[in-house]
């Protein structure tokens, strides 16, 4: 397999557990859920099975959609591109490079948002199995992880796309 394709087999293998865990879960669950949960766990959202399915499934496609346009990046103009140096990485020498670089980076924070959102909802579809529900307590430090990852991969790309050496 090579590296540029390890990011859709990860993307693969989180729907489909995400979908087995939804699958596993939910027989098991009563028929109102707890979805939402507050800082401190405790639930202040509900929804009905259907409900929780639709939208754990509205999440998968905007990640999908979003994972799979990043293959259309070389037909965006260039116009269209918000890059920091954007002239000289867009530059005919560089595009090909740049926009390789782009996609991968921009379907690697995909998987990396999906994987956020299957743990969530793992989480969220275990805490429904006690009374009251409750999320454990290391739900907050997956969010913050996440979110310092982010953050990075951000930063990273300003890394890389800064101001060339004269």
């Amino acid at each position: 397999m090579r590296p540029r394709q390890a990011h859709t087999v990860v993307f693969a293998l989180l729907c489909l557990t995400l979908a087995g865990t939804a699958a596993y879960y939910l027989p098991m669950l009563p028929d109102r859920l707890a979805t939402h949960f507050n800082a401190a766990g405790e639930p202040n959202g509900w929804s009905d099975h259907a409900g929780f399915i639709k939208s754990a499934a509205a999440l998968v496609v905007i990640c999908a959609t979003i994972f799979f346009c990043g293959g259309l990046l070389g037909r965006v103009p260039d116009r269209l591109i918000n890059l920091p140096n954007k002239g000289y990485w867009l530059a005919p020498e560089r595009r090909d490079e740049t926009l390789a670089f782009l996609r991968d980076w921009s379907r690697w924070f995909v998987v990396l948002t999906l994987g956020l959102i299957t743990l969530i909802i793992g989480m969220a579809l275990r805490a429904n199995l006690s009374a009251p529900a409750q999320l454990p307590g290391y739900a907050l430090s997956v969010v913050v992880t996440y979110l310092v990852i982010a953050v990075a991969m951000v930063l990273a790309v300003f890394w890389r796309f800064r101001a060339p050496a004269s």
